[in-house]
């Protein structure tokens, strides 16, 4: 039986999605990375679905969330042009962590953090800090 070993880079990498107004109705996938937490490239994805058939089905509904969210924004702020999110595998579901919507100057427009992601690395960053 082989052994299954998850590289810790790999446990802990952010996947990065970017979504652009090309029509100015429609979000439309751009890319997508995985990301270390060290910033380093891990992996490049030109579309939604080759993203979520690397990285599993899981990826579809939370993208589809994401979208719908980006349209409420969208409503809200008529300059929006382009998205970018990041996004955290957490067991058989990905959570979005934050992001950003700019307008054409590339100027952030309308930003979030996911308050339940950031208190998870705070308490893990204090256990860090306790035990070493």
């Amino acid at each position: 039986m082989p052994i299954t070993t998850i590289d810790p880079e790999l446990a802990s990498a952010e996947l990065i999605v970017r979504y652009a107004l090309l029509d100015g109705k429609q979000w439309h996938f751009s890319s997508a990375e995985l990301v270390s937490v060290s910033m380093r490239t891990l992996a490049s994805y030109p579309s939604a679905n080759e993203a979520a058939r690397l990285l599993g089905s899981e990826l579809r509904p939370a993208l589809a969330r994401l979208k719908t969210v980006f349209d409420r924004v969208r409503l809200q702020f008529p300059a929006a042009l382009t998205a970018e999110a990041r996004l955290q595998r957490l067991s058989m579901s990905y959570l979005v962590s934050h992001y950003a919507v700019q307008d054409d100057s590339g100027a952030v427009i309308c930003q979030w953090r996911n308050p339940a992601m950031s208190a998870a690395a705070s308490a893990a960053l204090t256990g860090k800090l306790v035990a070493g």
